[in-house]
């Protein structure tokens, strides 16, 4: 090879493996991330093989090594496109890199310092609209200028009206149904009836958790909207969020958050599907990256950290500016299928604390009795459909009527 070409050739790869080890850094990785850092690993250990083997160019272990390497590659690739049994969510979603949630706050805070936004406000776009779409559907999420999946609503509206703001997650927000669909709006159809002047907030948004929707509220969204009634749900998905990002803590700075920093082999279990394997088959560790009894202590402090959220935090703040709220615990599609739902240990405390408090969703979907929950969910991406979200609906109106009298 010619030198000039040689150089070429050297200066790409070194600045594609630059490229890989910083999106490695902020824990996304995908196929060509796996085939460089293979490559990587591999070429650096024949160099320092042939430093201390002077026989190893000629010898049948060099053979034996490149075979493993490319027996590696070939597994990787059949885990990957064709078993395709340890696909990450956004993965079997389609989407092309995978993200490590304990790196991923690391984007976040290079994004929000050098944007001089509030990375501590999980919200939209401001002003804005996105498609967000997976291989099941695509809706368009326009927010308005506070970030929320919302119209903009007046002074003299709000004054005027019943304010339900709704907060929680991408469940909330209506991930997977068009703005029209959403519970929140659903809800606010099904309750016109008996509140003539309700006003539906959507304030909810995909990815969010308890702990950053009471500080949206409270740095935010109360003096813009002034709710009379505050809906926040919950879901499994806010278990495996504060797992990875802890409390109050993580508010390290209006520019910088801090997530709890997870397993070291993240990084290979970023990119690699044979590491999944082992990990996942071998020794029995979940996609949250706990064994089950692991899990259970992860579960423990996260049950704390969610219930002084509410209790100590959320409730305060209501009574102090004199609005209704109200916790709803929202079940997965697995959950009802498997008859276990693990929030019904958070229901449970806080229902002692105050029964008016809490509304388990969970329960009565069960007593519904129906043969099919799939019907309510998209089968891969696993939020509500259309379907689903008028269901959630129907069940919250049937619920508050009879939990929160104070509104009717």
């Amino acid at each position: 090879m010619k030198k000039p070409i040689k150089v070429i050739v050297i200066t790409l790869v070194i600045m594609a493996l630059v490229r890989s080890f910083t999106l490695l850094y902020i824990g996304k990785a995908n196929v060509i991330t796996c085939i460089l850092m293979y490559s990587f690993i591999f070429w650096s250990g024949h160099f320092i093989l042939t430093k201390i083997f002077s026989e190893w160019k000629t010898s049948n272990w060099r053979i034996t090594y490149w075979s493993i390497f490319c027996s590696l590659l070939i597994l990787e690739l059949g885990l990957r496109y064709v078993v395709k049994a340890h696909l990450s969510y956004s993965e079997a979603n389609g989407r092309f890199n995978y993200q490590c949630p304990y790196d991923q706050v690391k984007g976040q805070n290079f994004k929000a310092a050098y944007q001089k936004k509030d990375v501590r406000l999980m919200r939209g776009p401001l002003s804005d609209s996105v498609f967000k779409s997976n291989q099941e559907f695509s809706y368009l999420h326009t927010y308005n200028s506070k970030g929320l999946r919302e119209k903009e609503i007046s002074t003299t509206q709000l004054d005027t009206s019943f304010v339900v703001m709704a907060m929680g997650d991408s469940f909330t927000e209506g991930f997977g149904t068009p703005a029209d669909s959403t519970w929140v709006n659903l809800l606010a159809d099904l309750l016109r009836d008996d509140i003539p002047n309700i006003l539906p907030v959507n304030a909810g948004f995909s990815g969010s958790d308890v702990v950053f929707e009471a500080y949206k509220l409270k740095h935010l969204l109360y003096d813009i909207y002034q709710p009379d009634l505050v809906i926040l749900t919950i879901n499994e998905s806010d278990i495996y969020d504060i797992i990875v990002r802890g409390g109050k803590e993580r508010f390290i700075s209006a520019q910088k958050l801090q997530y709890n920093s997870g397993p070291t082999w993240k990084y290979l279990y970023s990119f690699s599907h044979v590491f999944r394997l082992v990990v996942h088959r071998v020794f029995q560790v979940r996609w949250h990256f706990y064994t089950d009894k692991g899990y259970e202590k992860a579960f423990a402090k996260t049950k704390n950290i969610i219930l002084k959220c509410i209790t100590e935090d959320l409730v305060p703040f209501s009574e102090e500016n004199q609005f209704d709220l109200l916790i709803v615990f929202t079940p997965m599609e697995f959950e009802l299928r498997k008859r276990s739902f693990h929030l019904s240990e958070i229901y449970d405390e806080l229902e002692k604390v105050d029964s008016s408090l809490v509304l388990n969703m969970y329960d009565a979907f069960l007593e519904m009795q129906e043969s099919d929950y799939q019907q309510y969910y998209w089968p891969i991406d696993l939020h509500c459909n259309p379907k689903g979200y008028l269901k959630w609906a129907e069940v919250m109106a049937k619920q508050l009527k009879m939990t929160v009298s104070s509104v009717f």
